[in-house]
């Protein structure tokens, strides 16, 4: 490059002692091809940079799914060991369950309770909030009498259950039941304050107002200092406005 610079110096002072215009006309146009060609190679060298980097993000995007992938099939895969097959058989129950736009399919691919919460988890982490809704539902409803008496981290599940009922826009008489059961259920569970709160924003979502209104001022009373009445807060003087005139 610096030798291309000297040649390109040493024609402009050489230029003004050539004889002839058509000679200093030729000159400088091949200094403007030697430039173009110059700075064309560098935007080349540019692109090829990007590019390569293009392709390592690519590659390791790659490489995070296919270990995803694998976590997920080696999570399958454990729910086949002999004490879950003994506590699926005897909490599996016989009514079906109907569902809109059936995502589950239980009838067919008979999930165990642990792939319905698996998958119900990855939904949910996805955003897919509908099918998470759904696998969570059909959990609840099939094994949820027994997780209740077993499971320790059964609490856990009916706030995923109530919350992603409650996101998926479209399930919020789900959402009010999961949450309305760990409520009562669990009254000491880390979640609670949790489900009162997604509780009451699903009764509001359904036109319930005054029983948004009695968790809002449940908070008020019980839970100042919480980030739950941080939220629920911003509520408050409106419904004040309208229930206590």
């Amino acid at each position: 490059m610096k030798h291309g610079l000297v040649s390109i110096t040493v024609l402009l002072l050489v230029m003004p002692i050539l004889s002839g215009c058509d000679l200093a006309r030729n000159v400088q146009q091949k200094i403007r091809i030697v430039n173009n060609f110059e700075v064309q190679a560098l935007n080349l060298s540019r692109e090829n940079r990007k590019l390569r980097t293009q392709v390592d993000q690519l590659q390791f995007q790659l490489q995070a799914l296919e270990a995803r992938n694998n976590f997920l099939q080696i999570k399958l895969d454990k729910t086949v060991d002999s004490k879950k097959i003994k506590r699926e058989l005897a909490s599996v129950a016989p009514a079906e369950i109907e569902l809109k736009n059936d995502q589950v399919r239980f009838d067919i691919y008979k999930w165990t309770s642990d792939q319905l919460v698996s998958i119900g988890e990855t939904e949910m982490e996805n955003k897919n909030y509908e099918k998470a809704s759904q696998f969570f539902y059909v959990f609840v409803k099939k094994f949820g009498a027994d997780a209740q008496r077993s499971d320790p981290k059964y609490d856990s599940i009916l706030f995923q259950a109530g919350v992603s009922a409650y996101e998926s826009g479209d399930h919020y008489d789900w959402a009010i039941e999961h949450l309305t059961e760990l409520t009562k259920k669990f009254p000491s569970s880390d979640y609670f304050r949790g489900a009162k709160l997604w509780l009451g924003m699903a009764q509001l979502r359904k036109g319930d107002k005054e029983a948004f209104y009695k968790v809002v001022e449940e908070f008020r009373i019980k839970y100042r200092n919480t980030s739950e009445w941080k939220i629920l807060s911003a509520y408050y003087e409106d419904f004040v406005q309208k229930f206590k005139k």
